[in-house]
């Protein structure tokens, strides 16, 4: 398999910033403390607020890993980090209603065709 297929040189370059700036928003109104310390709880792997504050800033050393932002994701009921990675790589990230209405969609268009 050729790994290489579509493959722009620097085109995840920007995705660091773009998702420290998705985890800090998803972060405003909530106690940063607080979620380090869910964090630390759900994952296993201590995540102090000065740590969770680094993790957000623009300080490219700095990164949260994907178990951290899945942790973080699920903790505020916001799913906006995701989005941002995976519209990185021409993905999209859609809600259990969203998908009901794609299934319905798809049903009926194999309706349709069989009829």
């Amino acid at each position: 398999m050729d790994c290489s297929i579509n493959l722009k040189e620097g085109s995840l370059a920007g995705l660091s910033l773009e998702l420290k700036q998705a985890l800090s928003r998803t972060l405003r109104g909530f106690n940063r403390k607080e979620i380090a310390d869910q964090v630390t709880k759900m994952t296993g792997k201590k995540l102090s607020k000065a740590m969770l504050d680094k993790m957000v800033s623009s300080n490219p050393d700095y990164q949260a890993d994907i178990m951290q932002i899945q942790a973080i994701c699920k903790i505020t009921g916001n799913l906006e980090p995701f989005s941002v990675g995976l519209r990185a790589i021409g993905a999209e990230l859609i809600n259990s209603e969203e998908m009901q209405m794609l299934e319905r969609v798809k049903a009926d268009l194999n309706i349709n065709r069989t009829t």
